[in-house]
């Protein structure tokens, strides 16, 4: 069972069922903006507690215990994570291990053993992506990362039937979190976990990983240009549209940075999210709009899969979903 404990202003509890009632909320200019390389994130957690989080039967990905984890450069965000999953506009839950993330790196992990045509094609993506010599990942709102990480280990665990070793890859990701708190303290703790015991094979192999920390408001990242446009095969997001004042902010995000030769978003979230509003529906509506013009798949989860969600003394079963989505090529949009 999950239990949400979202704190938001009134306004944007409010909901509506026509999305381009959408506003967006004001921007805290407060809240750092950048970007920077794992050299320049200075390695300062000396004490981190590692859990498992399981893949399948025998593969797992090591991620730092956020409940043993205190945010020392920052007292207010580790008083709010006492008492809340998250805050919006001011911390957006990256210590939260989220249940869709685990699902979407699960997924993620197990893609090659699934027979269906959107599967198939989420392989084929990877597979020419390496063939080409270049796999140029996005993740939005990472906390953890476990996604991205988890494409990392299908690859680690596929290398020598990718035969690699004859050529050089290229793996370029881009790990992006609201609090740059949680980057230096979660997000690339667990890159170093994962490269150190997993670099030396990559090297091997001749598969070089380059990682890019993200960290602000999806508004100030799109104004500052920081992410390189026309340029992601895969973009991941997981647990990001509990907020339906974020929608336009993601959706523009998706349309100027994944690549145009060859790209599609994975999209992980719950039917709906109770406090903000946010739903599946009304974003994959947005998404099909002609303003941004996304071709959405169906769920690719089990129609049978659901969580149960805590709201006071009330308790729901909701849906979960994941959904593949590519931009419409034709230049005619019916």
């Amino acid at each position: 069972m999950f239990k949400f404990n979202f704190h938001v202003e009134k306004d944007a509890a409010s909901s509506s069922s026509d999305e381009t009632d959408i506003e967006e909320e004001e921007v805290d200019l407060s809240i750092p903006c950048g970007m920077k390389s794992l050299a320049e994130l200075s390695d300062t957690v000396t004490s981190s507690r590692f859990m498992k989080i399981s893949l399948d039967d025998t593969s797992f990905l090591k991620c730092v215990d956020s409940y043993k984890t205190d945010l020392n450069s920052d007292k207010e965000l580790s008083e709010i994570n006492k008492t809340h999953d998250l805050v919006a506009g001011r911390y957006e839950g990256g210590l939260k291990i989220w249940e869709l993330s685990v699902d979407l790196a699960r997924f993620l992990f197990n893609v090659h053993t699934l027979a269906n045509d959107h599967a198939r094609s989420i392989l084929s993506l990877l597979n020419a992506s390496f063939l080409t010599n270049e796999l140029r990942i996005l993740e939005l709102g990472c906390g953890h990362a476990l996604p991205s990480l988890s494409v990392l280990a299908s690859l680690h665990a596929r290398l020598n039937q990718l035969a690699v070793q004859d050529r050089k890859l290229k793996v370029v990701i881009y790990l992006q979190d609201f609090n740059k708190q949680i980057i230096e303290t979660i997000t690339s703790e667990n890159v170093r976990e994962y490269l150190s015991d997993h670099e030396s094979s990559f090297v091997n192999s001749n598969v070089s990983l380059e990682f890019k920390f993200v960290y602000g408001d999806w508004r100030r990242i799109l104004d500052a240009d920081l992410l390189p446009a026309d340029y992601f095969n895969l973009i991941l997001t997981s647990e990001t549209i509990y907020n339906r004042a974020n929608y336009h902010s993601l959706l523009k995000l998706f349309t100027r940075t994944m690549s145009k030769k060859s790209s599609m978003v994975l999209l992980a979230a719950k039917t709906y999210y109770f406090g903000c509003g946010g739903n599946s529906l009304e974003f994959v509506r947005l998404a099909q709009s002609k303003e941004y013009r996304f071709n959405c798949s169906p769920n690719l989860l089990d129609l049978s899969t659901t969580t149960t969600t805590t709201m006071g003394d009330d308790t729901t079963t909701i849906g979960k979903e994941i959904i593949k989505m590519e931009r419409v090529i034709s230049e005619v949009y019916a």
